[in-house]
């Protein structure tokens, strides 16, 4: 076809690399673009870079949506969705604006927490929603080893945190 003309809708199907030089637009009331035909193999779009290539795609391997730095699905992983949802950073989080702010929780009556996962030992802290109080605490599970509690009305230290050193100053 000539350029600028007008092809009718009609299937297009190609057996080898096409290139495109200009912009490509998908418009229509629900413009759909598949990427992949449902096989066991990865999908993905490289964004080919000066410097760095970024790449997104799917590890169907992994059942994992990633986004790499790289022109490579397991390169240099920066966040994954598994296929149950859950994200997954591989790499520092900033979150930067003139009021930065993290919101955990979507005022549910649901317990909602942070676990520092260490090497021999986690901590937590966490708000424990039937009780409406923070807690610091050792391990991974809200309300199981508090050792420091705040409320509305109250800070308290727990019995087996007696070896804390506490000031004020």
């Amino acid at each position: 076809a000539e350029s600028g003309s007008t092809i009718a809708a009609q299937a297009l199907t190609a057996a080898g690399l096409i290139t495109a030089n200009a912009n490509i637009t998908m418009a229509g009331t629900t413009p759909t673009l598949t990427i992949g035909d449902g096989g066991a193999e990865d999908a993905k779009i490289v964004f080919d870079g000066n410097t760095v290539d970024f790449v997104v795609g799917l590890d169907d391997s992994a059942d994992e949506f990633r986004i790499n730095v790289g022109s490579a699905l397991g390169s240099t992983r920066v966040m994954e969705i598994d296929s149950d949802g859950v994200t997954f950073f591989q790499k520092s989080v900033t979150f930067a604006g003139s009021t930065p702010t993290v919101t955990i929780g979507d005022a549910g009556a649901e317990d909602a927490k942070i676990v520092f996962d260490g090497n021999a030992q986690d901590y937590h802290i966490g708000l424990d929603d039937s009780a409406d109080s923070l807690i610091l605490g050792l391990g991974s599970a809200l309300g199981t080893t508090e050792m420091i509690t705040l409320s509305t009305s109250a800070v308290v230290f727990n019995e087996d945190s007696q070896d804390l050193d506490f000031r004020v100053e």
